[in-house]
């Protein structure tokens, strides 16, 4: 990603001509994780593990009324799109995994996923995507699994 003169400038002027350093130094600058990117994922951490905690309180629940067959076959009848959208947000994690083994071994990634070669993207970035995709999913869930274990029959009816 270095131009070689600038490289080689660089390393002579601040590494006494230690190319290797220099050039950790120059990429280190934009590996960084940004303060609005680690509130998001911190956020989304904490609401995910919330999410798990209603969860597992809603199913451990005593039934006052008994099993809901008919809200499972139907939770059951539409996990197909929660699959889906989870193979989604496991692509986008991947991607920030990838892109962070490329960065740690100096592979050209911009060229391999066809990235605007301006424009730098670090994982951080993708991994907070990531964590907004499965913060969004977790609450959909969450949802679903609560609206059985209350046996609502009918959400729009009061």
């Amino acid at each position: 990603m270095l131009s070689d003169s600038l490289l080689k400038f660089y390393a002579d002027c601040f590494h006494s001509g230690n190319r290797t350093a220099a050039k950790y130094q120059l990429n280190a600058q934009h590996n960084r994780i940004r303060a609005r990117d680690s509130n998001v994922i911190a956020f989304s951490i904490g609401a995910i593990f919330m999410m798990l905690l209603i969860m597992v309180f809603f199913r451990f629940l005593p039934d006052s009324y008994g099993k809901n067959p008919t809200g499972w076959l139907s939770f059951f009848a539409g996990e197909d799109s929660f699959i889906f959208i989870f193979v989604l947000i496991w692509v986008v994690f991947g991607t920030a995994a990838n892109i962070y083994v490329f960065r740690s071994f100096g592979i050209n990634y911009t060229f391999i996923f066809e990235i605007d070669q301006n424009y730098k993207l670090i994982h951080h970035q993708l991994a907070r995507v990531g964590m907004i995709l499965i913060c969004i999913w977790g609450i959909f869930l969450t949802f679903s699994i609560v609206m059985i274990d209350i046996e609502v029959t009918s959400p729009t009816k009061l």
